[in-house]
């Protein structure tokens, strides 16, 4: 059956992604949602019922698979957020820091 062997792939690369989540190797994740993007490009193509796809899908486990996938995805995106608002702080205070410093050189050389 080709729906079963192409959502069996699917599945095989959303346990990649959720490998590649767990163990913080982002470099490789775009190039495999894209490859996960294409087998769902594959499976639209054929030609099967909703109750197909739903015993298969339960028979593998895909369920399941998908919800720990977007959960780790979304706590992924949140502490990247996290990341991002810390360095932008950062960048803030430093600025904030060098506009002072530079504004108090200036009155010192008018004063000179």
């Amino acid at each position: 059956m080709m729906l079963k062997d192409k959502l069996v792939d699917y599945r095989d690369l959303t346990m990649l992604l959720i490998n590649v989540l767990e163990k913080g190797e982002l470099n490789t994740l775009e190039d495999n949602l894209k490859k996960r993007q294409e087998i769902i490009e594959d499976i639209n193509k054929l030609d099967y019922t909703y109750e197909q796809f739903r015993s298969v899908s339960e028979e593998i486990n895909l369920v399941l698979l998908e919800q720990k996938l977007n959960t780790l995805m979304n706590n992924k995106k949140q502490e990247i957020r996290v990341k991002i608002n810390n360095v932008k702080k950062s960048r803030n205070a430093h600025n904030a820091y060098n506009k002072s410093f530079i504004n108090s050189s200036f009155f010192l050389k008018k004063q000179i």
